[in-house]
């Protein structure tokens, strides 16, 4: 995966950014709109579609890239609670179960912010401690047991993509509904390319879903 796919896939927010300020999607939408989609229903399809990169990891991801991943969010949570625990202010706010404390030494039973930040940064890199049982008695470290039940990658973010905003735009416009309006495929390979910052070929969808209605046909 090129850096300019891990930035995409690192924000929604991000990918929303870039989403309102393109041009091409701009237009894209405006078009949408003289054909009366209403303003709510397309704010909601370019939320949708900003959080598809971060739907396609979640289902996706790799054990090694999700690894890698964590392990660089690890990093600035533990960086983040060295700020904190060295700031003034902050240093001395622990947690309980029903109160907040803003300065002292934490009560039996509180957690300062930092020790939390801590703490889930362990949590986001297992222990090699055997500690998790399977259902056939095996034991497993926290890290076997999470490769194990990671999902191997099986779609490509491109292919994923383009479907998921191919029925986004057919759940959320009326184009589905207007039979005299072709099928927006050119219209959502603009859209993925902003998305994910690569160029997409006309045709690209349209070949891609015709692979799929033959799968689908075989299967039947």
């Amino acid at each position: 995966m090129t850096n300019k796919s891990q930035r995409v896939l690192s924000s929604s927010e991000e990918n929303y950014r870039r989403l309102t300020k393109s041009r091409r999607v701009a237009a894209i939408f405006e078009k949408l709109r003289r054909r009366g989609c209403p303003e709510r229903n397309l704010d909601i399809l370019l939320g949708h579609i900003a959080q598809v990169p971060r739907d396609w990891r979640e289902e996706n991801e790799p054990w090694a890239q999700t690894a890698q991943r964590r392990a660089k969010l690890a990093k600035k949570l533990r960086n983040l609670a060295d700020e904190i625990a060295a700031d003034h202010d902050l240093g001395e706010i622990s947690f309980g179960i029903h109160k907040t404390q803003l300065n002292g030494t934490p009560e039996p039973g509180m957690i300062t912010l930092a020790d939390l930040l801590r703490q889930e940064a362990c949590h986001l890199e297992p222990g090699d401690s055997p500690r998790i049982r399977m259902a056939d008695g095996a034991l497993l470290t926290a890290t076997e047991y999470e490769r194990h039940n990671s999902p191997p990658r099986k779609v490509a973010l491109r292919s994923c993509a383009l479907r998921n905003i191919f029925e986004l735009m057919q759940a959320w416009t009326n184009l589905e509904k207007d039979k005299r309006a072709r099928a927006p495929n050119r219209d959502v390979e603009i859209i993925a390319s902003v998305l994910l910052g690569e160029a997409i070929a006309p045709g690209t969808l349209t070949q891609l879903r015709k692979k799929e209605r033959r799968r689908y046909d075989r299967e039947k």
